[in-house]
């Protein structure tokens, strides 16, 4: 699909190219490319769950095969704040994106961490920085009588 301004992430052994851009219209697209199947186009691309609204200039990343959207531009009206989309439950909101919602910033991962840097707030830039703690682990004591 023709368009600029989309996110790209690795989930698994898959790359999904979320959302965009083209002739001035936000894009709820999914698409999800399966490398090892790049001889054959036909199974190679396949269309994925569409994003709640349509959007681009957003971060994407992905921790534990679960992908992350945090930002990002659209329609005036956008609902949602941080997106995670997994296999199993899809796309969901999982927080309001802290301070104000920039655009074409950069989203990384590190361990179970995101971390949101700077972007675009209308046509200013941003010098934000945010960490979002993504997975956390639990230990319990095994404890045998």
């Amino acid at each position: 699909t023709a368009r600029r301004y989309l996110g790209a992430a690795v989930s698994g052994r898959r790359i999904f190219l979320i959302g965009g851009e083209y002739n001035a219209t936000a894009l709820r697209t999914n698409e999800i490319f399966f490398p090892d199947q790049a001889r054959n186009p036909q199974a190679a691309w396949q269309t994925g769950v569409p994003l709640p609204e349509a959007m681009y200039g957003m971060g994407v990343t992905s921790v534990a095969d679960i992908i992350y959207i945090v930002g990002g531009a659209g329609s005036e009206a956008r609902q949602y704040g941080v997106l995670a989309y997994d296999q199993t439950q899809g796309w969901r909101s999982i927080q309001e994106q802290p301070g104000e919602r920039a655009a074409f910033l950069g989203v990384t991962s590190l361990s179970t961490y995101l971390y949101a840097l700077g972007g675009q707030v209308g046509s200013l830039p941003s010098g934000s920085c945010y960490s979002y703690q993504a997975v956390y682990t639990l230990s319990l004591p095994l404890i045998v009588k």
